[in-house]
Order: C-alpha cells, then structure tokens, then sequence
C-alpha cells in the first residue's frame, strides 16, 4: 500500500511506473506469503482464496496502472 501511495504521489510518468512496478512485485510476496499461511496451518484454503482473490484485484489494478504510465511517458 505504501508502494502505491508512493507512487500516486510522483508526478513523472517513469517514477510512478517504477514505484507500481514495486508495489506489484510487493502484492506477489503477500500471495505467497498467504499461501505459505494454509502450509503451517494458519489459515483454511477456503479463507486464503478469498483474501488471494483481493491481491489478484490490486495486482490487477496495479498493471493498468503500469501501463497508461509507460504509455504516458512514450508520448
């Protein structure tokens, strides 16, 4: 989340990509990190999938958001 405050806060289209970029590979660690939760026992599959699901959504907001920046700065 910090990533993507940092990132909302840049103003050229290359250091905002950059800060996205970041927080994208961030959401993955959190996947795997609820993954590795249903391995120790911590969490059931059925609640993981649900919170993944959420992570899917910002991963997915976060590529968009990736995009119209690179394509802002190849303008």
């Amino acid at each position: 989340m910090l990533n993507i405050a940092e990132g909302a806060g840049r103003w050229k289209p290359t250091d905002k990509a950059y800060r996205y970029a970041i927080a994208q590979g961030e959401c993955l660690e959190c996947s795997a990190a609820l993954e590795l939760t249903v391995v120790v026992g911590v969490i059931e599959q059925e609640e993981c999938e649900e919170l993944l699901s959420y992570a899917d959504r910002v991963g997915a907001m976060l590529t968009r958001l990736i995009q119209s920046q690179r394509q802002s700065d190849s303008q």
